[in-house]
């Protein structure tokens, strides 16, 4: 298995070397077709500038990867061997995307080549691996819509199935439904949670101004939750405690429950 994994470092090495040329060859042609077409400057001068241009940015740029992993890509999210496929796929497809611009003329942007080249490897690799645990009717609804969809409030949201559940529901024979991405993470086929916003439900965060309000959304398929919850005496902010944590720390929700019991008393 690490006789692999030195094979893909090796080939990685490889594709850099090829994607460093088409990507200086694309630089070269977004930094010099103008300067050169409209012959403002001497061909040597245009050079040195532009090799000082490049060699400033090699030096004093903050990282490409930087730049990806601001909510684009988390490789702490992902096991090893599935970083190195990611990577692969992302160094083959950046040489032949760049290499066909450059073929045609046509200018692009290396860092936003690459940037969705990481969200899209690392979509797919998240698909690939939930998509066992996901229902033929979620299927479909995620080959039509898309992982997710925008909701009419401007936000991002799962898809639905017929309008109906959530895309990754799955139902046991029991009658419990339950979330194929959490399955899959409690069965650590994935190393990931599912988004923060379906954990959290039937929380909602809403901005209001600089402060985040939190409201319950009732759904009448929740129903039959609503009334176990009632049976059991357990409010929202208990059930989703775990949701809440993760997303407002273990500090902000003993506040909560300190203020809940005194609205409870008064």
């Amino acid at each position: 298995m690490d006789d692999i994994y030195l094979i893909i470092v090796v080939a990685l090495g490889v594709l850099a070397i090829g994607d460093l040329i088409v990507g200086v060859s694309n630089d070269a042609v977004n930094f010099l077709t103008s300067a050169v077409g409209s012959k403002a400057i001497p061909f040597k001068t245009i050079m040195v500038l532009a090799s000082l241009g490049v060699a400033c940015g090699a030096l004093f740029s903050s990282g490409l990867m930087e730049v990806a992993r601001k909510g684009i890509f988390n490789p702490d999210q992902f096991y090893f061997d599935e970083i190195m496929l990611i990577f692969v796929a992302v160094m083959l497809t950046d040489i032949l995307l760049l290499d066909f611009f450059n073929t045609i003329g046509l200018p692009t942007s290396t860092t936003v080549s690459i940037v969705f080249e990481l969200l899209g490897a690392a979509v797919f690799m998240s698909l690939i691996k939930i998509q066992p645990y996901i229902s033929e009717k979620g299927k479909k609804s995620v080959k039509k819509n898309g992982m997710y969809v925008k909701a009419k409030d401007g936000s991002w949201e799962t898809p639905l199935v017929e309008g109906k559940e959530c895309a990754f529901a799955i139902f046991e024979e029991n009658g419990v439904v339950k979330c194929s991405i959490e399955k899959a993470f409690n069965e650590k086929k994935i190393s990931w949670q599912k988004p923060i916003s379906c954990h959290l439900y039937p929380v909602r965060l809403n901005r209001i101004g600089d402060k985040i309000a939190l409201n319950y959304h009732q759904w009448q398929i929740c129903s039959a939750a609503c009334k176990n919850g009632k049976k059991l005496k357990v409010p929202v902010y208990e059930f989703t405690e775990k949701a809440l944590k993760r997303k407002f720390g273990k500090s902000w929700f003993e506040k909560l429950k300190l203020i809940a019991k005194k609205y409870q008393k008064s």
